[in-house]
């Protein structure tokens, strides 16, 4: 199964989230014509960008505390050992 590492998913997340500002503020210029599909691909992109990168963080998140919990563990055995 493919996986995307959690740090990938909050680049591509914060990517989108900016396209999703840098798009309107282009329209608004008039360096892009005031097409509907333009409006619903940005919201497209606030939408996933926001989602992608929430979900990159959790997963980072839960990585470190799991890495965390995994060394404080070795760390007692490793402890109860020395005093044995």
């Amino acid at each position: 199964m493919f996986r995307i590492s959690s740090k990938t998913m909050i680049i591509v997340g914060g990517t989108l989230l900016v396209l999703s500002v840098i798009i309107p503020a282009l329209r608004l210029a008039e360096f892009l014509p005031a097409w509907l599909w333009i409006d619903l691909l940005t919201y497209v992109f606030l939408v996933s960008g926001l989602f992608l990168g929430m979900l990159g963080i959790f997963t980072f998140a839960k990585e470190s505390r799991d890495r965390h919990a995994q060394d404080s563990q070795y760390e007692r055995l490793r402890d109860m050992d020395d005093e044995s």
